[in-house]
């Protein structure tokens, strides 16, 4: 809320849906806001988001935490079943779509569903009335488990991990509203809450590549240069694809800072 009514005009996020600007991504997140109040079956707060990659995935998680409502993000691109199973284990009270097909999978349960544009109700909002200050230690956001020795478990997060990594991060390696970071992360793993958190906690950009971007040959190399990243937060997998058959002098000049994890990061 400062950043937008500070610089309201400056871009937020850019992606193959167009650019928001800060004062656009407010209104549309104060929208959700208005709409999440008072929706969700008895006795939870928490909401699924539905999304695939893009602006929405964003203004979804920025709408549930005005309306104090803990959030998981569940990415439309794992199989269905995976995704059923996830909702039954997290039980939220209400659905956020926020992705193609996200009907879909909403169908399979008999939960209130809010759907969400590319840049919902950007314009005229409804009125809003903020939630009551949450206090640092209500559940923020639920993450899974792998499950990779047996069935996946659901975590309720506070707020504190996430509002201290953001403040050490940017004060440790000089991140800047001129930064300019890309959204590469895993939908449903935490490293997003960084992807997307951190840049918007500066008044900085977030730089929305396609599916195709990352699934062309070269593609992501390109897009990489296009959008004029500065900042990532990457796995080395993706780091390979960036670096394939890149020539020595082939630098990308603007590309400053590098955070690696979820896997081993060699040479």
């Amino acid at each position: 809320m400062a950043r937008a009514k500070a610089r309201p005009g400056a871009v937020a996020l850019s992606s193959g849906y167009g650019v928001m600007t800060y004062g656009e991504l407010e209104r549309a997140s104060a929208a959700l806001a208005a709409r999440l109040s008072g929706v969700g079956a008895a006795g939870t707060k928490t909401v699924a988001i539905l999304a695939d990659r893009g602006p929405r995935v964003v203004i979804a998680a920025l709408g549930c935490l005005r309306a104090n409502r803990p959030f998981v993000i569940l990415d439309l691109a794992y199989p269905a079943a995976r995704l059923r199973s996830l909702i039954e284990i997290a039980r939220p009270g209400a659905l956020v779509l926020a992705g193609r097909d996200a009907e879909k999978i909403a169908a399979n349960f008999a939960l209130p569903t809010l759907a969400l544009s590319a840049f919902a109700d950007a314009k005229n909002p409804p009125a809003f009335t903020p939630a009551p200050g949450a206090s640092p230690d209500d559940s923020a956001y639920l993450l899974f488990t792998s499950g990779s020795t047996g069935t996946p478990k659901c975590v309720a997060c506070s707020h504190r991990p996430l509002v201290n990594f953001v403040a050490w991060q940017a004060r440790t390696f000089g991140l800047t509203a001129d930064d300019r970071f890309s959204m590469l992360s895993g939908l449903s793993h935490d490293p997003i809450l960084r992807d997307i958190f951190t840049p918007l906690s500066l008044g900085a950009s977030i730089h929305i590549p396609s599916q195709a971007v990352l699934t062309a040959p070269g593609g992501l190399r390109a897009w990489f240069g296009e959008a004029g990243v500065s900042v990532a937060h990457i796995t080395p997998q993706l780091g390979g694809l960036l670096t394939a058959g890149a020539a020595p002098s082939d630098v990308l000049s603007g590309l400053r800072r590098v955070f690696w994890g979820g896997d081993v990061l060699r040479r």
